[in-house]
Formats: structure tokens, C-alpha cells, sequence
């Protein structure tokens, strides 16, 4: 059976991006949510789907190649009790604390990325939609060129590449991305260090452990999560008709719910 309900009017939807509510979730329910974007989005026509979200502890993604900790990090997971999550996409692993984190799931086609160096040509299709934001909320922005060597380094913040955003007034990384495709779709994950959007995490982890990992957080200002979602909203209009769709986000949800079930043993 379709994920997706037949009965909706898919044949003008095809420029139209179905904005997701904000949401609070542990870590592999964040991940769940934006790999069931892509399932979701393979069965309507939409060009896209997007989310905003954070984190309601403290979590440490790994890119989808990444397999072992290095001994500083695994002691920061062990002393405090860091949930860690693998992510659908690539790249290279982030400490989520306070941050905005992004998901944009779309057509490659709806991009102008149907062939040739996708790679490249989907992040520069999509990084406008972060660095938008990010100018929105006070941040002054430029895309990164490749600097140092990547493979070499375990956090994603250690580096810069061309799939990155810099804070020119901090002169630091201030958003990183990555990717994953799948036939004619993409998923883009963004953590924007840049934008804080709750000071709740903080406190469980000590100041020095923030200032070795997740340096320069106290020098961002507080953006309220309703702010980021109408300015979101506001930005993802200059390229695609925002909608809402019920029944897009019960697919998701639903399949969501089918995989926790299944990841914790309970009988069909």
C-alpha cells in the first residue's frame, strides 16, 4: 500500500514544498523523521519536503561512513551519557547541543541537478535556503572553500569545505552540511551553530567540555524556534509554493512509528 493517499491532487504539486512542524525529538527520532522525508517524498510530487527541529538532549550524530570514536570523544559519550545517532547522510560527526538543525528533502530535478557533478550542484542548490536564514537571524555569511584536511578529522566543525557556512564577523564555521542521494533525491542535514534556539543544554555538560567541543556558543544570541520557522517559511517562498499537508506528515509519522516499533523487537 502507497504511503501516500491517492485521493490528493498530486498533478499541480509538482513546485510546492511541504513545510513539516518544528518538533523536539531525541536523536534517532530526529533521524527517523528526516530519512521517512525521502521514503515519503518517492511516492508524491512534490519538489520537496522541509523541517526544522532541535535536539532535547544532548546528542552526537556520525556521518553514515563514520564506524569508531576517537578516545576523547568516546570518553565525552561515556562521562556523560551522550545519546549517539548515525545519520542517513555523509559527512562527518556533530555535538548537537543548542543548535538549529535543518532537513530538506527534495527532487534533484526540482534543483536544475539532474546529472553530471551532483554533489556540488545539489549543496549549492540548497545552501541558499541556510544562509538566507542565517543572515535573517544576524548572522553575516559567506559559503566556505575547501580549507585543511577533511579526512583527517572526526568533527564536522574541525574543517571547512565548500558545503559549509561561514560567520565572517567570527571568522569561524558557523553551519555544516550534508548529503545523501537516492536515485532522483536528496536529503540535505544542516547544523546551523549560528543559530541557538534554546539554552536548556547547556548546563548538562561542564564549560570546559563546551569549550573544547562546542567552542564559541556563548557569543550567539538566543533566537526564538517560532522566529527561525516564520522566517523559514518567508525564505523557502522565494523559491516554492509553502504548503501544509496532513496527510504528508501522517505518512511520515506513520512510518516513523513502524520502524521504532520494529528497532524495538515488539511483534507486528
Amino acid at each position: 500500500m502507497s504511503l501516500y493517499s491517492p485521493t490528493v491532487n498530486q498533478s499541480s504539486s509538482g513546485m510546492k514544498v511541504v513545510l513539516l512542524p518544528e518538533l523536539v525529538a531525541d536523536s534517532q527520532r530526529n533521524m527517523n523523521i528526516d530519512e521517512a522525508m525521502l521514503d515519503v517524498l518517492a511516492e508524491c510530487n512534490f519538489a520537496g519536503i522541509a523541517r526544522l527541529y532541535k535536539w532535547e538532549a544532548p546528542a552526537l550524530s556520525l556521518g553514515r561512513n563514520q564506524h569508531t570514536l576517537p578516545d576523547n570523544w568516546q570518553h565525552l559519550v561515556t562521562d556523560y551519557r551522550l545519546q549517539v545517532v548515525s545519520r542517513p547522510t555523509g559527512g562527518r560527526a556533530v555535538l548537537h547541543l543548542n543548535e538549529l538543525t535543518i532537513a530538506l528533502a527534495f527532487r534533484t530535478d526540482a534543483l536544475g541537478c539532474g546529472g553530471g557533478s551532483r554533489v556540488r550542484c545539489l549543496h549549492k542548490a540548497l545552501l541558499p535556503i541556510t544562509t538566507m536564514l542565517m543572515e535573517a537571524s544576524g548572522t553575516t555569511v559567506a559559503t566556505g572553500a575547501a580549507v585543511g584536511n577533511r579526512d583527517n578529522r572526526f568533527d564536522c566543525f574541525q574543517a571547512i569545505t565548500e558545503a559549509d557556512v561561514v560567520d565572517t564577523r567570527l571568522n569561524t564555521k558557523a553551519a555544516g552540511a550534508a548529503l545523501v542521494i537516492r536515485g532522483g533525491l536528496v536529503l540535505q542535514q544542516v547544523s546551523v551553530r549560528s543559530i541557538q534556539v534554546t539554552t536548556n543544554h547547556s548546563g548538562q555538560l561542564p564549560q570546559f567540555v563546551i569549550d573544547e567541543f562546542y567552542p564559541g556558543c556563548d557569543e550567539i544570541a538566543v533566537v526564538p524556534m517560532n522566529v527561525c520557522l516564520t522566517n523559514f517559511r518567508r525564505i523557502l517562498s522565494h523559491f516554492y509554493e509553502v504548503v501544509t499537508d496532513n496527510i504528508v506528515e501522517g505518512a511520515i509519522y506513520r512510518l516513523v512509528g513502524s520502524r521504532e516499533v520494529r528497532d524495538c523487537g515488539t511483534p507486528a
